[in-house]
Parts: structure tokens; sequence; C-alpha cells
């Protein structure tokens, strides 16, 4: 089971409705992974509001067909704060847009969503590889006695496939203080990643799949390790289980 990072920002989606078209057959799961191909795009060129608007309704029906995930309201406020400590001539245009969304009971939720910081595990089996490790109580697995380990999971990201997979063997979660429930599925689960540095002595922190605030932000220094995050959709989980 595998989490893909979505779309990748380059020539082949340049405009909205590129985005719209990958993500109606799949290509991407989440809204986390839209708003960061739009912060890539909004940085080439600012659409006109009648293409700001059929963008956003094309999403909202994405939305309800349950082909995107909704986005996490914690993620967008933390775009938001970042936006506001940047001096650029799209500040203004990004905090608005990004608080439409976050106004969007469509497009952006605060429970249905959770999100759980992933802790770092060194993996000597392969220079691709990096693993992290997540303490999470599925819903279904309250009753769990076990008091030698954690509820949780443990993702591997492999460059090879620009994604993570979900781990499954019982020898992946030895001496991880981890162990795993076969209820745990990848269906509605997304991960993204947070960082911090300073610019001009001034703290930042920003979220998203891939590096666009170095696109926007100039003369980053101080930059701390990157931190995992998954947000896992409930709704989806449960519903996953009861389709087993």
């Amino acid at each position: 089971m595998t989490i893909m990072m979505g779309l990748r920002q380059g020539p082949h989606i340049r405009l909205l409705d590129d985005i719209i078209k990958v993500a109606a057959r799949g290509g991407c799961t989440s809204l986390i992974s839209v708003i960061s191909q739009l912060l890539y795009l909004f940085r080439l060129s600012t659409p006109n509001t009648d293409e700001l608007q059929t963008f956003v309704t094309a999403l909202e029906k994405l939305s309800d067909e349950k082909i995107l995930m909704k986005t996490p309201r914690e993620y967008l406020k933390k775009l938001i704060a970042a936006f506001k400590s940047l001096d650029h001539a799209k500040s203004d245009f990004m905090i608005a847009f990004l608080k439409e969304i976050k106004c969007n009971k469509k497009l952006c939720t605060t429970n249905k969503i959770v999100i759980i910081k992933g802790k770092g595990i060194k993996d000597k089996k392969c220079r691709y590889y990096l693993k992290y490790a997540f303490e999470f109580q599925h819903p279904l697995s309250e009753t769990c006695t076990r008091t030698d380990s954690k509820c949780g999971f443990i993702l591997r990201y492999c460059r090879l496939i620009w994604g993570y997979q979900l781990l499954t063997q019982w020898d992946d979660y030895a001496d991880t203080g981890i162990h795993l429930h076969d209820i745990i599925s990848t269906r509605g689960m997304f991960w993204y990643e947070t960082n911090t540095f300073y610019i001009k002595g001034k703290k930042i922190t920003v979220a998203g799949n891939y590096n666009w605030w170095n696109d926007w932000f100039f003369g980053l220094t101080d930059l701390k390790d990157d931190e995992v995050h998954v947000a896992l959709d409930m709704t989806c989980l449960l519903v996953a289980k009861e389709d087993d």
C-alpha cells in the first residue's frame, strides 16, 4: 500500500485545468497536493477572478465525489502565516485565496482529519529509503491491551517511486516501540512536510509536499530538519474497513 506524493510541478502542469484533469483521473488524492501545486503555478502567473472561481467549483465537485480529500485547516493556517511574513507582490493574493479555501466547508475541515507527526527511523537496508514511525490508535483498536509498544504504523519513503509505503511485516516493527493493527490502511492518508527557517532573523514555518518555498522565499538561513506529518481522513479509514 503506497501513498504517492501527488502532483509534480513541471511543464505538464501549467494551467488550473491541468490540475483538475490530473485529479479527476486519480493523479492525486488530496487538496494538500493541489495547494502545493498552486503555489508553483501562482508564482508564474495570477489567474483572473472568473478562472479562479471555475477552478474552485471544480475542486468542490471532486471533493463531493470523494475523489479529493479535504485539506486540514491547520495546514492552511501555517501557509497563511508564512505568506504574512513574506514581502512579495503576490502575498496579499495568496493570503486571500488560502483564506477562501479555509472558509470553504467543502474543501477544508477541522474535525474529520487527524494530523500525526512522524519520528524518523534509520534504515540501513537501502540508501533510497527513509522510514517514519507514527503513533496512532485507530478508533476500531481502542480495546488494544498491548503494553510493550504503542499502536501505530510505519511509513517508508522510497525516492525511486516518489512516495511512501505502509510497512505491514511484523519484523519491520521489531524494536521500534510501535505495533501495527491490520485495520490500518493508506486509504484516506496523505503526507506532507513542515520546515522552519529564518529570513532576516524572522522565524517562518512552511508546509507542503515539495519545496515550493524555495521559489517564493529568498535568503533562507538556519533551515531545520524536515518534519514529516500524515493527514488521516478518519471517514475514509472507517469506510475502508467496512469494505474489506
